[in-house]
């Protein structure tokens, strides 16, 4: 046990007894100095001084006896504050810093364990010091959406039933995302709901219609692709009844695998998904079947013409699947842990860098296209120098190659491949 008063230092024994000792107190250089008679700015400062030293020189503190001269400490060395203070600046960081790295580094530094329990209560203390409480991150809603509507006219930003957003870690990111001229990802709307509820989906689409405005109403007919759970294929058919709302195929596909498991089958169903007539579609199909008849009730509740390329009613422009959940997952893992506001503001850094990057390859096209298309005339440039065309009026050729001969109409842009149809746009 050590005892501190103005004139000397003791080593007092718990074990026999025996009267207190002089000890000369030699300092770590590279810790705090602590000597007789050193003077402190303040209680806080010396009671962190002391808590060094003695971590730094593995003993512990302990006060006997407290007066006006001695500050009386009733608590550990490694206490959650100071844990909370050695961390401080790596969780500033790094916010995914762990428990148990904070366990294993200050073993690393200080030679000394805390518990997991502290390293956790540290962090969370210091997280709170850095970012606030995640309480105030939702009661901050408001402000920030009044921010938002400010500083980008016409964007939509509201706050709705926040009572119910108040527990660490709890809510359900939304979002709906479109795809631009140049084939990239173009984010629309994105929400933070308690679950992912019908009531939820239906707010969200009829916000996402809000934002969508007359815009979708000069489209002939909106293509919509999701999971078509029963609240989102509700939501879609009240807020865009003309809408065709068909099945992501990246959906349909990872269910198909997880369902079967077996590779062949897999295949076969990609075959099945890019079929671009009725006949090939149904010979692949049998061939499923062959390998497994449960294809069969697969198939009534996954409708093809909710997602087969030869059915689909709707016009897709070569898009069959959207990866932005999966984007905005990774975004979301990266800074889970603070509050709500901090969290969507790095949501939207992410996207405004997406942006800034698209921005200045735009501002370098030297074509009046965008890069992808201009990809794919140069690809069908070269493909074509195989083909041999044979005009038959103004409007109809016939393509031949060596694998097929195909009749194409200009100006209602059919192909007899059917290519042209389903893709909305010439394909070689």
């Amino acid at each position: 046990m050590m005892q501190m008063s103005e004139q000397s230092l003791s080593v007092e024994s718990n074990a026999n007894g025996d009267a207190a000792l002089p000890l000369s107190v030699v300092s770590n250089p590279n810790a705090n100095a602590l000597v007789v008679g050193k003077e402190f700015a303040d209680v806080d400062t010396c009671r962190r001084t002391l808590k060094d030293t003695a971590i730094a020189l593995h003993f512990e503190i302990r006060i006997v006896k407290s007066d006006r001269r001695v500050q009386n400490l009733h608590h550990q060395q490694a206490s959650v504050g100071w844990v909370a203070r050695s961390v401080e600046a790596r969780i500033k960081d790094n916010p995914k810093y762990k428990p148990k790295e904070i366990l294993q580094d200050i073993r690393d530094q200080h030679g000394i364990a805390v518990s997991y329990m502290q390293a956790w209560c540290g962090k969370e203390r210091s997280m709170a010091a850095l970012h606030g409480t995640y309480e105030e991150g939702f009661k901050l809603l408001p402000a920030y959406c009044e921010l938002i509507r400010k500083t980008n006219p016409r964007s939509i930003a509201s706050v709705l039933d926040r009572v119910h957003l108040k527990g660490k870690y709890i809510g359900t990111l939304l979002c709906a995302a479109a795809v631009d001229a140049d084939d990239h990802l173009f984010p629309l709307a994105i929400a933070v709901v308690d679950v992912e509820s019908d009531e939820n989906w239906m707010w969200f689409v009829s916000e996402l219609r809000k934002l969508l405005g007359v815009n979708t109403d000069s489209i002939s007919r909106l293509t919509i692709l999701s999971e078509r759970t029963p609240g989102l294929v509700e939501a879609f058919e009240t807020h865009f009844p003309n809408a065709f709302n068909g099945f992501c195929l990246r959906f349909v596909s990872e269910n198909f695998r997880d369902t079967f498991k077996n590779s062949k089958l897999v295949n076969i169903f990609w075959s099945v998904a890019y079929a671009l007539t009725t006949t090939e579609f149904e010979s692949k199909i049998s061939e499923m079947v062959q390998i497994s008849e449960e294809v069969v009730p697969w198939l009534h509740y996954f409708n093809p013409q909710l997602w087969a390329v030869t059915y689909l009613e709707g016009v897709r422009y070569g898009h069959f699947m959207l990866n932005f959940t999966e984007i905005l997952y990774i975004w979301a893992l990266e800074c889970h842990e603070l509050p709500i506001v901090e969290t969507m503001e790095h949501i939207r850094h992410q996207m405004a860098s997406w942006f800034h990057q698209r921005l200045n390859v735009g501002m370098q096209l030297a074509s009046i296209l965008v890069p992808s298309a201009e990809k794919r005339i140069s690809e069908a440039i070269s493909d074509a120098s195989c083909y041999k065309v044979l005009r038959a009026n103004e409007v109809e050729f016939e393509i031949v190659s060596s694998e097929r001969t195909n009749i194409v109409d200009v100006r209602i842009r059919i192909c007899s491949c059917r290519r042209w149809q389903l893709y909305t746009r010439p394909q070689p």
